[in-house]
């Protein structure tokens, strides 16, 4: 009897080799022949059965696989999600520290940014670290920071080395007095590029210094903190004091005009190039907060808080507004990036933004801007109106049904038009001599059924009307 790994409403059957079946329904005298049932099979790698062997609980050791994927999958930021909540920081005890930093230590190239709202500066630019790889204590300088303090002044200081040695000598860039603010939210980075280091805020250069060659790398013994020293063997911590949200290092230079463009929206990681680690801190509750940028390096929360006051938040795009044209089309207010609905369901390849309605029911439309955001639905439109009738590749159709005061007929070609009573009498004839829109009046029927038919020598079609 084949060995059943079970998983919730799954179960996996070894088969030969690596494959393994995937049921839905299996019992314990499975044999793999009854999961053809489920339609199922996954091939699992021999890596992955391997690694099965080594799990001692194995349920939930897979359940907690699945959680992980799961992480990973919303971790990748998507586009207009909210900006709910922002880290806070009491200057005292409070900060976040990576588990894993194998994507947020780069030697060549970086740029750390950071959205911040100082509540008070630290004592000097030195001592408030608001993101933090950098220390001295394991035999020399090593790593990278940026920070602020003193009278408002932005610092940001790497480890530099000319030789490739894993130690170096500090390199820092810092900012004039008061180009920070208290109690407001503000975009900070800092970049190396090889060849230089520079600080912006709110996208604007404030700063820059020459210096040529890379960064010596922090060690495992300074894992990466935000809000707090690294260095753990310091007895002075260097707390920031305030709220920090939107952090994001890179193992490339971004320059002023990218940093700009990129601050007041989220990022996603798989349409951007170089991006290590993105911490957005939307969680609002709980003590982590997980990697957008999908490299699954989860911040851990050591006393800090929660709050809401944060720097930005995406804008939606206005639901579209719908117009209804003479030929009976439906037009988005929108002229591109337009997807339509028809009883809520969308209808394929129908994206441009005029819709020709052929069948009666619900039609909305919704419209995505450049940025990826998709706006809500507009207002439905209920289409009970038409009667239409078809021949080959000819569509004869009349609306509104009933009508009132007019009714519209789309004449796909010339011919003749004729109105008759259900007993056969005729009540207008008319020549149709071009193909398109035409309007009868007919508040001078009476109320009733009526037909409508249109002919030449080719076909003929036929609708049912009414007068109310």
């Amino acid at each position: 009897m084949p060995q059943l790994l079970l998983l919730r409403h799954f179960c996996f059957v070894p088969g030969r080799g690596s494959v393994f079946y995937v049921c839905t329904s299996c019992y314990f005298n499975v044999n793999p022949i009854l999961c053809q049932r489920a339609n199922i099979q996954i091939r699992i790698s021999i890596i992955l059965l391997n690694l099965l062997k080594y799990f001692k609980h194995m349920r939930k050791s897979i359940l907690s696989l699945l959680a992980v994927l799961a992480h990973f999958s919303l971790a990748h930021a998507q586009p207009c999600r909210p900006n709910t909540s922002a880290l806070s920081l009491n200057g005292t005890s409070n900060y976040a520290v990576l588990a894993s930093e194998a994507n947020v230590n780069p030697s060549n190239a970086i740029t750390v940014e950071a959205w911040i709202r100082p509540a008070a500066f630290a004592t000097t630019k030195d001592n408030g670290s608001i993101v933090c790889n950098h220390g001295w204590s394991s035999g020399g300088q090593q790593g990278f920071v940026l920070r602020c303090g003193g009278t408002g002044v932005l610092s940001f200081n790497i480890a530099g080395t000319t030789t490739g040695a894993s130690t170096g000598a500090w390199r820092e860039v810092f900012s004039g007095p008061n180009v920070l603010s208290l109690a407001t939210w503000q975009h900070v980075a800092g970049t190396f590029d090889g060849d230089s280091l520079k600080l912006f805020v709110n996208g604007n250069q404030v700063a820059a210094t020459a210096f040529a060659g890379t960064i010596a790398n922090s060690p495992s013994a300074y894992p990466m903190t935000i809000g707090r020293l690294a260095d753990p063997s310091q007895t002075a911590r260097r707390y920031f004091n305030g709220l920090i949200d939107e952090v994001r290092i890179w193992n490339r230079a971004l320059d002023g005009a990218e940093l700009l463009a990129n601050s007041t929206k989220e990022l996603d990681s798989l349409s951007v190039q170089g991006l290590g680690g993105y911490w957005r801190f939307n969680e609002n509750t709980g003590t982590s907060s997980y990697d957008a940028s999908g490299n699954g390096q989860t911040v851990n929360i050591i006393s800090g808080n929660w709050d809401v006051n944060v720097p930005f938040n995406v804008q939606l795009p206005q639901p579209p507004s719908i117009t209804l044209t003479a030929v009976f089309t439906l037009s988005s207010s929108y002229a591109t990036g337009n997807q339509w609905y028809r009883n809520g369901a969308p209808i394929q390849g129908a994206t441009q933004q005029q819709l020709v309605v052929t069948q009666n029911g619900t039609y909305t439309v919704d419209h995505t801007d450049t940025a990826g955001c998709r706006s809500p639905e507009s207002q439905p439109v209920q289409v009970t109106t038409v009667a239409s009738q078809e021949l080959g590749q000819e569509t004869f159709r009349a609306w509104p049904v009933p009508c009132n005061g007019q009714l519209n007929l789309q004449l796909p070609k010339i011919g003749e038009l004729e109105i008759l009573g259900l007993d056969g009498r005729l009540l207008e004839r008319r020549s149709i001599q071009v193909a398109g829109l035409q309007t009868i009046e007919t508040s001078h029927w009476p109320k009733g059924i009526y037909l409508v038919r249109f002919f030449d020598e080719q076909a003929s079609f036929q609708l049912k009307v009414s007068r109310q």
